[in-house]
């Protein structure tokens, strides 16, 4: 029996009450880049300026600390922060590219570190990249993605059929991927990282480069998408703000550090009245995104 689709069938589905992501006191440092280790040991203590310049791009101060949050089933949770903020770096931990230097991650009720298989088998990642074979047709690339997952055959039909349904894919599954749009694209990824039905879903700006139009239909599908199955639950890094007013909480991260969680009704309560920056909507999420990064 596939690996992972053994991993999923020995732990019983969690509840709605358990969270879907859990994630407790998460730190991560890059190392040092080659050579700058043994730079600093041979360094004398009165550097030259420039030598001191080269140290600081060795990436040892903490890129994420002690980031803590909590998702439960059927939320629509946005990540907010500025370039730089640590957004990527904590979604590559999630998809267990990177391993953190304290702090645990548990998906549905399973613990990242301990039970690898079972929380990778509840998660559904979608990167800023399209993951897809842009040579394939869109219903190989489902196919394939399924496949790697263990599930049989007739659970594979029946998933696309679903997904094709839900994301109004009927029309495209023949075609071969580079020949969709950039949009339609999006919503083929999308669809690649719920072929396995994932009680998380996690996504790294995912309308990043994509028209007016073409956002609306991916945020459309991501809000239909939790209304039919309100057991998934739906974490997505944005710099738009007008995406982030249609979540129901969003947390704010700089520095490596979650300085705020709650509403975006919440959010607007906390800018002051006499906040305005130019050019953008008064009273808005954007002006608050502003305020915060500033703080």
């Amino acid at each position: 029996m596939n690996a992972v689709l053994q991993a999923v069938n020995t732990h019983k589905p969690p509840g709605h009450d358990v969270p879907r992501l859990l994630v407790d006191g998460l730190s991560f440092a890059y190392p040092p880049l080659p050579g700058h280790a043994a730079q600093a040991k041979a360094t004398p203590k009165a550097t030259s300026q420039a030598t001191s310049k080269a140290l600081s791009l060795s990436n040892t101060s903490p890129v994420l600390d002690g980031v803590s949050l909590a998702l439960k089933a059927g939320e629509l949770f946005g990540l907010l922060g500025p370039n730089g903020a640590g957004k990527t770096t904590f979604i590559s931990l999630l998809a267990g590219m990177l391993k953190p230097a304290q702090g645990r991650i548990c998906v549905a009720g399973h613990d990242l570190s301990t039970h690898v298989l079972a929380a990778r088998a509840q998660t559904g990642l979608v990167f800023q990249s399209i993951s897809l074979d842009r040579f394939m047709t869109v219903e190989e690339n489902l196919r394939f993605a399924a496949g790697l997952q263990g599930m049989t055959a007739d659970i594979i039909e029946e998933r696309l059929l679903e997904l094709a349904r839900l994301l109004r894919l009927q029309d495209l599954l023949k075609r071969k991927v580079f020949t969709l749009s950039g949009g339609q694209q999006r919503l083929v990824d999308i669809a690649r990282a719920l072929m396995h039905s994932p009680l998380l879903l996690v996504l790294d700006e995912p309308t990043h480069g994509l028209d007016v139009l073409a956002r609306q239909q991916v945020w459309s599908t991501l809000d239909g998408l939790r209304r039919l199955d309100n057991a998934v639950a739906i974490l997505v890094s944005t710099h738009l703000m007008d995406e982030a007013a249609d979540c129901d909480r969003v947390s704010f991260l700089q520095r490596g550090q979650l300085m705020w969680t709650g509403t975006p009704q919440e959010a607007l309560m906390q800018l002051p009245p006499q906040t305005q920056a130019p050019v953008l909507p008064a009273r808005s999420l954007a002006q608050w995104f502003v305020w915060r990064a500033g703080q």
